[in-house]
């Protein structure tokens, strides 16, 4: 599947609460950890075997040789050997994503850094006999982790065997998760012997009753058939692959799937066309608009108000189009003030009373950069009708940010100059992740 595809579907599970990521070790490689195969190298080398032999062999090969103890410590001081390890911008993006848990077979702890304060990871299979109930993000470490050198990390083939013995708990819940929800695998080479024994019950169930997975996998340098065999036995599986040609593209990527799976709210930012006259800061933006601004407005909100849309704005068009939207809510008595935000900079001085008592009211940063950026923070997409400098900044914010811009053209300014702009470039427009029809966009 196309990328934006991807991030379109796994959005929509998301949605549903019915979703998690699994994080492998491509993920942390910019941080400068080593892949599962980088790992297995120093054993390799001094077994003296070459590239043929499976990674999981290779570990339980130098087990044999010379110790379960000395495969730990050997893999602990490669992983020390990174530095001061941060986590790179994707483990930033993927904290992001509202999603009560993440999977991950990495050993690091730059998800949880990520993450922050809060966070409950889970490591050893006592781990799951406390009380999990609460609402902290937790994090399954299938594989152990080095902040705990008590706990064996999983590496040889023997260990994998065990697995379902050794973590009853974490591999009973592991097969309840693939079953019921929809994973995306991030950074992982499907070389995992747990996922082989996932993927054997999933090939004994029906074909309609697969759940979809997801998949963002970087073409290889070499091996190209041999990938393009795995893609298709993958589908087998229900897993819905994306292919990327570089790295560097995850990021963007990532970046579009946070947006993706924000609340359904739109930031409306409009005004007339031209520079901005001086107005007084010490008030709520009125609602007064020249005729056919103020008809547009009114038109949007009660189109709006018919579905599940929640907007936000900080100036008189959108001012209009919100409440315009909560006088024409379709259940009777629905006051509906999470409907509509009203945003406002944040100062020590006296305001006149907001120009109608209806939705929230909200106040955000102390200037009009900051304010901006506090209204761009939690919304999905951005609406953009004529405007100058101000509404010019909202949309390359917002293009910053990977935000769907929708711009109307029909009373110039910088709506119009965005909508020349993706007109120009419209094989490229994308919004949720999904191309739109060009007589839409006209």
């Amino acid at each position: 599947m196309e990328p934006t595809e991807l991030i379109a579907d796994f959005g929509r599970c998301v949605e549903r609460h019915a979703a998690t990521v699994l994080v492998g070790a491509g993920l942390s490689r910019d941080a400068g950890y080593p892949d599962w195969s980088g790992l297995m190298e120093p054993a390799r080398q001094c077994l003296e075997l070459d590239d043929a032999v499976e990674l999981t062999l290779v570990a339980q090969y130098f087990v044999n040789a010379y110790g379960e103890d000395a495969l730990q410590d050997l893999v602990r001081s490669e992983l020390a050997m990174v530095g001061a390890p941060a986590p790179h911008r994707i483990h930033e993006l993927l904290a992001d994503l509202p999603l009560p848990e993440i999977w991950t077979t990495n050993f690091d702890r730059l998800i949880e850094q990520a993450c922050g304060e809060g966070t409950r990871c889970l490591v050893r299979d006592d781990d799951f006999v406390e009380d999990t109930s609460d609402s902290q993000k937790r994090i399954y470490k299938m594989h152990g982790c080095v902040a705990i050198p008590a706990q064996p990390l999983v590496l040889a083939r023997d260990q994998f065997v065990r697995y379902p013995d050794t973590h009853q708990r974490f591999w009973s819940l592991l097969q309840a998760s693939f079953l019921t929800k929809s994973f995306l695998f991030l950074g992982f080479s499907f070389e995992d012997p747990n996922f082989d024994q996932i993927f054997r019950l999933v090939r004994r169930m029906r074909d309609d009753a697969l759940r979809p997975h997801f998949a963002l996998l970087r073409r290889p340098d070499r091996g190209a058939a041999l990938f393009d065999h795995r893609l298709r036995d993958l589908e087998q599986l229900g897993i819905q692959v994306a292919v990327v040609d570089d790295h560097a593209a995850i990021e963007p990527l990532m970046r579009q799937l946070v947006v993706r799976c924000q609340p359904a709210r739109l930031f409306v930012s409009g005004s007339p066309a031209g520079p901005k006259p001086p107005e007084s800061g010490d008030t709520y933006p009125s609602i007064e608009l020249d005729e056919t601004l103020a008809e547009f407005a009114s038109l949007l909100g009660r189109s709006l108000a018919e579905h599940e849309i929640r907007l936000s704005a900080a100036g008189k068009f959108g001012a209009q189009a919100g409440y315009e939207l909560l006088s024409h809510l379709p259940a009777e008595g629905d006051y509906g003030a999470e409907r509509f935000t009203l945003l406002r900079r944040s100062k020590l001085e006296p305001l006149s009373e907001p120009s109608q008592r209806r939705g929230s009211i909200v106040f955000e940063g102390s200037t009009e950069d900051e304010l901006r950026t506090a209204a761009l923070a939690n919304v999905r997409a951005i609406l953009a009708v004529g405007g100058g400098s101000g509404v010019a900044q909202e949309i390359a914010l917002a293009n910053e940010q990977g935000l769907g811009v929708v711009p109307v053209g029909k009373f110039g300014g910088a709506g119009l100059d965005e909508w020349s702009r993706i007109d120009a470039d419209f094989d490229s427009y994308r919004l949720g992740g999904l191309p739109v029809s060009r007589d839409l966009f006209a």
